[in-house]
């Protein structure tokens, strides 16, 4: 199973190293238990699933061999602090941020669409020299040169040797410095088209 962190953020943080979030602790108790339940935590730590259980209308037995874990679960049982989570308040679809018209462009390739990440729409899931090959579609109002800087930080940040970048404008038919080491350039078959008949 994973090991589960709490944001280092977050305004319910006491300090406790193995500190869960307590929107998963109450989640997992929603899902097991129904009111009046008794929730069982033989090594309760900050006391974070006994706060789920009451918040929950549960009852609660919280056991730890520290003194100072005891203490500390009492505080927060008697002051709970919860924080709030921008996901389940906004849904997920607002972190959603992939370029739906670029990704279209790779289709019948096997890749992950990235969210949320200016240097790369795409990585595919086919390795190059055990390095991700990563994916960016040239954006509408991008030159060609802003648009391979930023694949080329992408790269570097993740190690990849290998990306392609994917011209869909002709804007910057006449960049020709564009170099960087193990980037690709593909252009889409209107850039082609425009390049013949102005060629």
């Amino acid at each position: 199973m994973q090991e589960v962190y709490l944001n280092p953020k977050a305004k319910e943080r006491v300090g406790y190293p193995t500190q869960k979030p307590l929107l998963l602790l109450e989640r997992i108790i929603e899902l097991t238990t129904d009111e009046k339940d008794t929730v069982l935590d033989p090594f309760c730590g900050s006391g974070t699933t006994c706060v789920a259980a009451k918040l929950l209308n549960r009852n609660y037995i919280g056991i730890d061999k520290s003194i100072e874990a005891i203490e500390l679960s009492k505080s927060r049982i008697e002051n709970p602090i919860k924080t709030e989570s921008n996901l389940l308040k906004k849904g997920r679809a607002s972190y959603l941020s992939a370029d739906k018209k670029a990704l279209e462009l790779l289709d019948g390739l096997k890749f992950n669409a990235v969210q949320r990440n200016r240097g790369i729409d795409a990585i595919l899931m086919e390795l190059y020299e055990g390095t991700p090959v990563l994916v960016r579609v040239q954006k509408e109002k991008e030159t060609l040169t802003e648009s391979a800087s930023l694949l080329a930080k992408a790269m570097k940040i993740k190690k990849s040797k290998k990306s392609i970048l994917i011209q869909t404008n002709h804007s910057g038919l006449f960049e020709t410095d564009i170099n960087y080491v193990g980037m690709n350039i593909l252009k889409t078959p209107s850039v082609e088209i425009f390049n013949i008949l102005k060629g």
